[in-house]
């Protein structure tokens, strides 16, 4: 804890029946954010309809402010100073094949390597490559 004493944490003991998670675990980071930048949701907003894992545009950055536009719905919204889902996004330059599911793109690469045996597998193989439409390099 701040003042230097030890608690014990029993995940199984939290209560079941919240309306959001009892325990969020999330790394803070700094990021430099530009006009035109992809980024991807890391948390649910539901009254907002920004979902984990969702796609958006920077629009704009302001002082105060920085104004997004789903790349799934079209819909735009401006993230004030203070506003949480501000430390609940990330750059979405590349998406892992999890965070992948359910979006489609015209154009992508996937990576894969057999050194990473469990990971390199015909399941996660077609699920890279059934979110691409068009034109699929594998490397």
């Amino acid at each position: 804890m701040a003042d230097g004493s030890h608690r014990l944490f029993l995940p199984d003991r939290l209560p079941r029946n919240l309306k959001h998670d009892a325990v969020t675990v999330y790394a803070l980071k700094q990021i430099e954010l530009q006009t035109g930048d992809r980024i991807r949701w890391t948390d649910n907003d539901h009254a907002r309809d920004m979902l984990n894992a969702g796609l958006a545009r920077v629009e704009a950055v302001g002082e105060r402010s920085l104004t997004i536009s789903s790349l799934v719905d079209g819909s735009v919204h401006e993230l004030g100073k203070g506003d949480r889902m501000l430390e609940r996004l990330d750059l979405a330059y590349a998406l892992n094949v999890h965070a992948a599911q359910g979006v489609t793109t015209d154009h992508g690469i996937v990576m894969m390597s057999a050194a990473e045996r469990r990971l390199a597998s015909e399941k996660s193989f077609l699920v890279a490559v059934t979110r691409i439409a068009d034109q699929a390099t594998l490397v």
